[in-house]
């Protein structure tokens, strides 16, 4: 979730399973939290770190 995302108490998510971006109403204390990290991501990302370990443990993960 990228913080251009968050507007006037919304959260949009995008490309949802019918396609369509999807707007959902969050309260007032999470949006002003979400709101203080400003654009960009708005939380880490572990999937690369995640996905390293996954092929060093020799799982044969499957992509996607």
């Amino acid at each position: 979730m990228r913080g251009e995302q968050l507007t006037h108490g919304l959260v949009t998510f995008l490309d949802t399973k019918n396609n369509k971006n999807k707007p959902i109403p969050v309260g007032y204390k999470l949006n002003a939290q979400l709101k203080q990290k400003g654009s960009g991501h708005l939380f880490n990302s572990y999937y690369v770190d995640l996905y390293s370990i996954v092929k060093n443990l020799e799982l044969n993960p499957t992509k996607g």
